[in-house]
């Protein structure tokens, strides 16, 4: 009896046509991007909350990362903006994504 084709996809790697599992595929790579992103995860915190961070320079607040920046322009008030959607996208994402995957 010949599997389904839906499930199983015909390599053209080898000469003896080997079959592979779609969801073997999908679990490993799944598995890879997890990886993947939980090495980043650290170096994006850092980025994200260096974004909303200040510090007192000659009577003035200005941003870490950018010191031309003051804490109390307009630039600065993009900066948190910018910031705020990386906190839910990546640093809030991030682990909830897990969590579904491992559920």
């Amino acid at each position: 009896r010949k599997p389904s084709t839906h499930k199983l996809v015909r390599s053209t790697h080898g000469s003896r046509g080997a079959w592979f599992d779609h969801r073997k595929w999908h679990d490993v790579t799944i598995s890879w991007l997890c990886v993947y992103a939980y090495m980043l995860y650290p170096r994006l915190l850092s980025i994200v909350f260096g974004m909303m961070d200040c510090m007192d320079v000659d009577g003035g607040s200005y941003l870490r990362i950018d010191l031309s920046v003051a804490c109390d322009s307009e630039a600065y008030a993009f900066f948190g903006n910018l910031a705020s959607v990386g906190l839910f996208v990546f640093v809030l994402g991030i682990p909830f994504t897990f969590a579904a995957i491992l559920a």
